[in-house]
């Protein structure tokens, strides 16, 4: 059985690469040093956090951090509505999930 959690993490690794895909793993989990780097913190944090709650964090991290993007650099305006139609078509995707 596929947990909602790893859909998202794969997800966020093709769009984000691996290392910022652990960045948003590690904010979600509040697993310190955010540093991208997969070590026992992040470990231990992982296993104790491997929920669909986890899932829904990550993506709400990543529409957090597209709007800031957006903010930093206005001419990243016209990719916002595609960004965000994808991170909306995963939560929906995962809502269905156990």
């Amino acid at each position: 059985m596929v947990k909602p959690l790893a859909v998202v993490h794969f997800d966020t690794a093709v769009n984000f690469g691996v290392a910022g895909a652990i960045m948003f793993l590690q904010e979600a989990i509040s697993a310190y040093p955010v540093d991208g780097i997969w070590g026992s913190i992040t470990q231990g944090k992982f296993e104790q956090n491997n929920t669909k709650l986890t899932a829904q964090k990550i993506i709400q991290g990543r529409k957090d951090y597209r709007y800031q993007r957006v903010n930093e650099a206005p001419s990243q305006q016209v990719f916002l509505q595609g960004w965000l139609n994808r991170d909306e078509d995963l939560e929906k995707f995962i809502q269905g999930m156990a």
